[in-house]
């Protein structure tokens, strides 16, 4: 891939915590050099600590590297903004606000029109299947459509990159198929760019068109297993069935797993 395809560039980057005073601090990330294309989903697996969720953090903008540069079409990301949306582990919604007051929270913020607002709204609780429920409060609700008001509250921004930090992984088992099912079917009408954390390689070979293994601390991407060229009738049921996706699932965990 060129530079100029590339929405999002990380050059050589590195993140070191703790560091100062005298301290050679932990390094969460070593020389992460990568390039993520306009509409393409990727997902990052790793052992825990490896540094998955630090790497989403810098493209946030919560966090500034220690060396090298995170790039946003071009532009060095310093800060964060409505470009970059992002879906964490737990809901975190406001409960004393409704469902449809919760997924337009943001755009009140930015002073969007009313009238926008609404339609915005209304749109996407009609895409992630809460039409209906635009009164109730997040207390009434279950796991999964908690989960459904957060992804909507991201999505009705239109964020260029759309950033998951296992967004599913305490729902339970039919749940989360039903939310991945809801992700890929977005996918495939938006065509947003995703960057989604997961411990789940099932769930990494049925949403990415990439996934990038790290290894364990300090993270460094040991692996790339690139999907875009396979052809599937059935995804979900492939991955788990067919030899060649047997294979990759056996390539993904020893490579998870394997010592330095």
């Amino acid at each position: 891939m060129g530079e100029t395809d590339a929405l999002l560039q990380f050059d050589h980057v590195s993140m070191v915590f703790g560091k100062g005073g005298g301290a050679e601090g932990l390094t969460a990330l070593s020389d992460i050099s990568l390039q993520v294309r306009d509409g393409e989903c990727v997902c990052l697996l790793g052992p825990s600590g490896c540094g998955k969720s630090t790497l989403l953090n810098l493209v946030a903008g919560f966090l500034q590297p220690t060396e090298g540069s995170v790039t946003l079409n071009g532009e060095e990301i310093k800060e964060p903004g409505p470009d970059r949306g992002m879906v964490f582990q737990e809901p975190t919604l406001y409960n004393w606000l409704s469902v449809f007051d919760n997924v337009a929270f943001g755009l009140k913020m930015r002073g969007v029109a009313k009238t926008e607002i609404r339609e915005r709204v209304t749109r996407f609780l009609a895409l992630t299947g809460l039409a209906g429920f635009e009164q109730f409060p997040p207390y009434e609700l279950s796991g999964g459509m908690k989960q459904r008001v957060a992804l909507s509250r991201v999505l009705v921004s239109d964020p260029k990159v759309l950033l998951m930090d296992e967004p599913f992984s305490a729902l339970d088992p039919s749940t989360r198929q039903e939310m991945q099912s809801l992700l890929d079917s977005l996918q495939d009408r938006r065509k947003c760019t995703i960057l989604l954390v997961t411990h789940d390689i099932n769930e990494a070979l049925y949403l990415a068109d990439r996934i990038l293994v790290f290894s364990a601390r300090p993270g460094r991407i040991i692996d790339e297993i690139d999907l875009r060229g396979v052809s599937f009738t059935d995804r979900r049921s492939e991955i788990i069935e067919r030899p060649d996706m047997t294979a990759l699932h056996k390539r993904i965990m020893e490579a998870v797993t394997q010592k330095e």
